[in-house]
């Protein structure tokens, strides 16, 4: 079953983006220079993250039959991670990233995949500042106390600062 981030963040990704398969050779060429310089920020996280999420939500029914399963695997996965136009490094950048959140408590997860980190760095720090509004959250929140009373066959419990 898929988080309920993913199936928050669907509506809001829209149709996919087009290839580079209309384009002539040489502007081709320059739009994959361009994406290879300027690394994961060359796309849009939406267009990233749909690309993973139809990869991750590949079912074997969808297909017909191994052979055609396995390339369409194949398929789904190029588009999501473009092995073409990123290095080894960005490419284990985008895995870590999406294990990253993976991993992360549901209230945080929520919380850092709204804001969209792009990098492994950006997702940590993220997590880091969630995790200090709340120690900040609670240190401002005056402890509530409750005091009990004992009495035989009887136990009470109030707060002595309510009315």
């Amino acid at each position: 079953m898929a988080p309920r981030w993913m199936s928050r963040l669907m509506p809001a990704l829209g149709k996919p983006q087009p290839t580079h398969n209309g384009l002539d050779a040489r502007s081709s060429r320059n739009e994959h220079r361009k994406s290879k310089s300027s690394g994961l920020r060359g796309e849009t996280g939406a267009n990233v993250e749909m690309q993973r999420q139809r990869f991750r939500q590949f079912r074997y029914q969808d297909s017909e039959g191994p052979r055609d399963a396995c390339r369409r695997l194949r398929e789904l996965c190029r588009r999501w991670l473009k092995p073409e136009s990123r290095t080894k490094e960005q490419i284990l950048e985008l895995l870590i990233l999406e294990q990253f959140l993976t991993i992360l408590p549901q209230e945080i997860q929520n919380w850092v995949w709204e804001r969209g980190p792009e990098t492994c760095a950006q997702a940590v720090a993220l997590v880091e500042g969630y995790q200090m509004g709340r120690r900040e959250n609670e240190a401002e929140r005056p402890e509530e106390e409750v005091r009990c009373v004992i009495a035989p066959l009887q136990m009470k419990c109030y707060n002595p600062l309510s009315p």
